[in-house]
């Protein structure tokens, strides 16, 4: 797991690279933080009214969420140029290799853009009034007409 985690940051890393971007690791490190945040807020988006957990709680803890992910993915990748020795063991990968990996990126990459657009539409939804949770029921009988 960690493996396809490192694979991760090296693609986007090599996309970054592409892109002439002039400090790429960090990019790149960004880059990986801010799709593992999006996925962590489309998650919490998708199951908040289920919990009815106040949002002012759930910002805070997102917040923390975010800063740890931050900070765990700059000393994984960028601290003493870690990310020089995933770069190293990736680029050997064979052409075979490449395109499992790559299947493998792209499959989480379309996963990660459903679960953001899921939680939009969801989230839209609700301010709308209308939750996918609610059980339909029939309109209550008004009892002065009876």
């Amino acid at each position: 797991m960690i493996r396809l985690y490192y694979y991760l940051f090296y693609r986007i890393h090599r996309f970054t690279k592409k892109l002439g971007n002039y400090d790429v690791a960090f990019s790149s490190m960004a880059g990986l933080s801010g799709l593992l945040i999006f996925n962590l807020v489309s998650i919490i988006n998708l199951v908040n009214p289920i919990t009815k957990s106040n949002w002012g709680t759930v910002k805070n803890y997102i917040i923390a969420f975010a800063i740890i992910i931050f900070v765990f993915n700059y000393l994984v990748f960028i601290y003493k140029d870690k990310y020089k020795e995933i770069e190293k063991t990736f680029s050997k990968e064979t052409n075979k290799q490449k395109k499992v990996s790559s299947l493998i990126v792209s499959i989480y990459l379309v996963l990660t853009l459903i679960l953001i657009m899921t939680s939009m539409i969801h989230s839209q939804n609700i301010r709308r009034g209308m939750h996918i949770y609610q059980i339909k029921t029939e309109s209550p009988v008004n009892p002065e007409l009876d």
